[in-house]
């Protein structure tokens, strides 16, 4: 379904392509789905006979409820490997089509609006459904519920009508299936810049994936938060985070992509990362103060959203999708990078408590 501009200016005045306004929901929704376990996962796992290292593995691969009741890590791994490879084909093909459908004036401001719909869902909204959805129904129940979700957003996908044209011209369509899929990695050596932008992308993603599997464990167990008490944190710092991601996105418009990137984004989520840590432990396990920073890397981490926009301005239009493709091969690399240094951890206290 396609909403015109001249029909909709409130839409153009907040940054949203209109065409794509139902995709944002969809999105929305989606990650919502998605986002529900994200926080209760590893420690679930754990409950139900699990090691660590084997969590960590499985959300490497990133399905669980039919599997979860058999107990078998193969099945597991394997049924959550495919949710895996469906929501970054879901949520980022949205992204590659913003950066082809959106004005250049209006392309920070569009991801800003993505980054919200993707982190309102994921962890923001998804902890929030999670906290009453296990009070009333329990922990097992709510994996059906995502299911659920999912399915609701794939639906609402259906009236983007928009994104169902071909993003390649004539030209580039004839070349083949397999030559353009040899063109996303082809761009890795003939634009360096995209190369180098994807390092940048797997250092930026790898905490905020990290935090799935360690944050759960250390407030519960280390710092004495209940349950319910750590995913309020966690949807705390993504409520306040998504609503920064449209301004950001805003301001990134008008003082530069590069500069919101390394100063807003890099050196503000570092420091504000180890505040998350560190001021826990220090406060003796104070709530407020604990959100205070939380709240403050959330805010930082959209300083990094302007970096899809950057991706595809570092190559010529015909590349862009290749360009956003590299993209989220390097967000998911640091989710693998993330599960095999906690994998390894673990062998190493195995082998110390052995």
């Amino acid at each position: 379904m396609t909403t015109s501009s001249a029909n909709h200016p409130w839409l153009i005045r907040l940054g949203i392509p209109p065409a794509l306004a139902w995709g944002y929901i969809a999105v929305l929704l989606f990650m919502i789905g998605d986002g529900v376990e994200s926080n209760y996962l590893a420690p679930y796992l754990h409950k139900n006979g699990f090691s660590l290292n084997i969590a960590a593995a499985v959300i490497a691969f990133y399905g669980v409820t039919v599997t979860l009741p058999s107990h078998s890590v193969m099945l597991l791994a394997l049924t959550y490997g495919l949710r895996g490879i469906a929501y970054p084909m879901f949520a980022y093909a949205f992204l590659v089509w913003i950066q082809v459908a959106a004005p250049a004036n209006m392309r920070g401001s569009a991801t800003g609006w993505f980054w919200l719909a993707f982190t309102g869902g994921l962890p923001t909204l998804g902890s929030l459904v999670a906290i009453f959805s296990i009070q009333l129904a329990g922990e097992y129940a709510t994996f059906w519920l995502s299911l659920v979700l999912v399915a609701v957003g794939l639906l609402l996908a259906l009236k983007e009508r928009s994104g169902y044209q071909s993003l390649l011209d004539e030209e580039h369509r004839q070349q083949g299936t397999w030559r353009t899929l040899m063109g996303g990695i082809d761009i890795l050596w003939s634009e360096p810049r995209i190369a180098a932008a994807a390092v940048v992308r797997i250092i930026n993603t790898t905490p905020y994936f990290g935090f799935f599997i360690f944050l759960p464990g250390f407030f519960t167990e280390q710092i004495g938060f209940s349950q319910t008490e750590s995913l309020s944190l966690i949807t705390i710092m993504g409520l306040v985070g998504m609503s920064f991601n449209p301004i950001v996105g805003k301001i990134s418009d008008r003082i530069g992509w590069r500069k919101v990137l390394t100063v807003f984004g890099g050196l503000g989520s570092g420091v504000s990362m180890l505040l998350m840590y560190f001021v826990p432990l220090w406060s003796y396990g104070s709530f407020i103060l604990s959100v205070i920073c939380a709240c403050l890397y959330g805010i930082t981490l959209c300083g990094y959203l302007p970096a899809a926009a950057l991706f595809s301005s570092l190559c010529q239009p015909k590349d862009k999708g290749n360009a956003i493709a590299i993209y989220c091969f390097a967000a998911g690399l640091s989710t693998f990078f993330v599960a095999r240094r906690c994998m390894q951890q673990s062998i190493r206290c195995s082998v110390r408590q052995a």
